[in-house]
């Protein structure tokens, strides 16, 4: 197994889900778990941590978060590359090194990428399909003893937008509401789940693009209506 990770594509949800289970097949020593911000942390502190002996344990694990080195996005930190590249090529054995790209646009075009391409296991995780988020949907209420109807599905997702992350924290606020009750119809999602801001400005945005008069006017009373 190598020491170095990547990890990136727009399912957060699933991203986060395999970096954890792979944490945890690395140590369960906290104190050898020490995760870094690229909004606020220089990748040279990440590095400089990946260089140093883990505590009382074998190994200790890095995690980069946030890693805006890797996009096209201007960054207000002037990160370390250089560090970073180095690193690659000399990597410290008792240190995994993850970076978590989920939900970034990832550059493949930039010298870090390629430089990753030769170190690292790299793991891109695609979006899913609307037919396969609606099917784990169903699933994750089937394994809380809970159906849902196809009706309810879809509104969940009309109110939400087809994000993974959102979708899960969503279920969990649905699952606490209803409680023991078993069928969970559209009357629930209306109560509990809250529409978001986002997805009705990213539909009047392309209704405007398209010239949609009637959607227009349709979502612009909907944002007026709901006091957004």
């Amino acid at each position: 197994m190598k020491n170095v990770f990547l990890f990136y594509g727009n399912e957060e949800l699933m991203i986060k889900n395999k970096i954890d289970k792979l944490v945890n097949s690395i140590t369960d020593n906290q104190y050898n778990i020490n995760v870094y911000d690229m909004y606020i942390n220089n990748v040279s502190m990440a590095i400089q941590d990946a260089l140093t002996p883990p505590f009382l344990s074998d190994n200790k694990v890095v995690i980069i978060k946030n890693p805006l080195f890797l996009t096209k996005t201007k960054m207000e930190i002037e990160h370390n590359i250089d560090m970073l590249i180095n690193y690659l090529d000399n990597v410290e054995e008792t240190t995994y090194l993850i970076i978590d790209a989920g939900g970034l646009k990832v550059d493949e075009n930039t010298a870090v990428f390629k430089k990753l391409k030769q170190k690292a296991e790299i793991s891109e995780t695609k979006e899913l399909s609307q037919v396969e988020m609606k099917g784990w949907l169903k699933r994750k209420f089937a394994l809380s003893n809970k159906d849902i109807s196809d009706e309810a599905i879809l509104l969940f997702f009309e109110r939400i937008g087809w994000n993974l992350l959102t979708a899960n924290n969503e279920f969990e606020k649905v699952v606490n509401y209803v409680g023991n009750k078993e069928i969970i119809n559209v009357s629930d999602i209306e109560k509990v789940v809250v529409k978001e801001l986002e997805t009705d400005v990213f539909k009047l945005t392309n209704a405007l693009q398209e010239g949609n008069k009637k959607e227009i006017i349709l979502l612009y009373q909907d944002l007026t209506k709901t006091g957004n």
